[in-house]
């Protein structure tokens, strides 16, 4: 940490000297142009406007191809969250390089914005191209509850209609969520380590948006599982029409519950959080119903069953962050 006293300059003006190895570092020199942003603590934050660019660097992996096809994914997955511009990897020969080249092939659906941009015999360079679209977190978010209560939608019309191919859509939609969720902790890492992004969010509140992006990426998973069961259930008549009622009438409960987070995610209120609260809780209580129901338990509806519980309680854990947030914001206000 740097120490400096506050002078004044011509009676009106305040000038603080900037560390010397810090501006050679980075470049800076007599008539370098700086930003200096007021941040949400009233702290300044100064960065150069031009000169070096502060890029995050390239990334290198190298497979030998003795990894499975999950370590090497996510390991991809790792450099795409750390906000680097592009990936560079190496294999360890060209039956290499194609298996990670189909392994890509699938990330791309489940991934915003990896594109090969260049290949050799043995190398395989992904470029990044992402322009933080999404002005804010909000935006992110809003997508995902959006995504999330239309895949519910279209389960319960599936229902009424007997619509099998619309249940295929739903679990198929999960990947839209991935792309959404991955897509959310890359911009919120981008938050907390460059200046890339336009928004500002104080940093102690980070980790709770990621709680909510990653609550909402586990219900979507909840959702498409749901609509898996459910197909495999009707094609197996394991399922009657009276838990057909008891399902929907839940799901909707459940969309209606993300009517109302999407709601506080926009502008927080605490009665609405209590009664978002009081209707998760009445329907843990309703899940609990749904299985006494069961007289003959079968093995796809007690699928659904558990994944309803499930959603509630990420639900939950979503509604704790946005009293978090709303919380530490209050307090920074003073």
């Amino acid at each position: 940490m740097y120490r400096r006293k506050v002078q004044v300059v011509g009676g009106s003006t305040y000038i603080v000297s900037i560390p010397k190895q810090w501006a050679e570092e980075i470049g800076i020199t007599e008539g370098s142009e700086v930003a200096v942003e007021k941040l949400y603590d009233n702290s300044l934050k100064i960065y150069p406007v031009s000169g070096k660019a502060i890029e995050p660097p390239s990334s290198r992996l190298h497979f030998s191809c003795e990894e499975s096809d999950e370590v090497i994914a996510r390991t991809i997955i790792a450099q795409y969250l750390s906000v680097a511009k592009e990936i560079k990897i190496t294999a360890s020969d060209v039956g290499c390089k194609e298996r990670i080249l189909k392994i890509v092939g699938f990330l791309k659906s489940k991934v915003l914005g990896l594109e090969v941009v260049e290949e050799t015999a043995n190398e395989i360079i992904l470029g990044i191209i992402v322009d933080f679209r999404f002005s804010n977190l909000l935006s992110a978010q809003q997508k995902m509850l959006k995504t999330l209560s239309s895949m519910f939608e279209d389960i319960v019309n599936s229902v009424l209609n007997g619509n099998m191919n619309m249940l295929s859509d739903v679990f198929k939609r999960d990947d839209l969520l991935d792309r959404l969720y991955l897509y959310s902790i890359r911009y919120i890492t981008a938050l907390a380590s460059t200046t890339e992004t336009q928004e500002r969010i104080p940093p102690q509140l980070l980790p709770h948006y990621a709680l909510i992006a990653k609550s909402l990426e586990r219900i979507g998973d909840h959702i498409s599982a749901i609509a898996k069961n459910l197909k495999e259930s009707i094609e197996k008549k394991e399922i009657g029409e009276e838990q057909l009622v008891e399902l929907e009438k839940f799901l909707r409960e459940a969309q209606n519950l993300l009517v109302m987070m999407s709601r506080l995610s926009e502008k927080f209120d605490y009665p609405l959080l209590v009664e978002a609260t009081g209707t998760a809780i009445s329907m843990l209580n309703k899940e609990i119903e749904l299985r006494r129901r069961l007289s003959h338990p079968t093995l796809f509806y007690s699928y659904i069953v558990e994944s309803c519980r499930r959603i509630v309680a990420y639900s939950i854990d979503v509604l704790e962050s946005l009293l978090d947030i709303a919380a530490l914001v209050q307090r920074s206000l003073g």
